[in-house]
């Protein structure tokens, strides 16, 4: 944020997108035993920052085998899931699939 302060002017606008606590819950929730929780995107408004604008977007996603299985790989649960459970998933398929992205507009005073 220090950085993202220095090179805006004031008045100038920084967006930031990271996942929602539900954000694939229910893909994380066929490859883990345990699901952790998904980090807060702010955590704290960095020192000359207000929020503009603190939005949700939520939509549900069908995907079939092949682009399930795409979308395992580009994620961090390739790695740290276990490959069976990976396939498995991959197979039996997810109905239930929901994307939930945060969006946080922040200006500089």
């Amino acid at each position: 944020a220090g950085e993202c302060r220095r090179v805006l002017r004031p008045g100038g606008r920084l967006l930031l997108v990271g996942p929602h606590e539900d954000h694939l819950l229910s893909l994380r929730q066929r490859l883990y035993d345990r699901v952790n929780p998904t980090p807060d995107l702010l955590g704290e408004l960095p020192e000359g920052f207000g929020i503009v604008s603190d939005e949700l977007l939520r939509y549900p996603l069908s995907l079939p085998a092949t682009d399930l299985a795409n979308l395992i790989g580009m994620t961090p649960h390739s790695f740290r899931s276990h490959p069976e459970r990976q396939q498995a998933l991959i197979e039996s398929g997810l109905a239930d699939l929901q994307v939930a992205m945060r969006l946080l507009l922040l200006q500089r005073h």
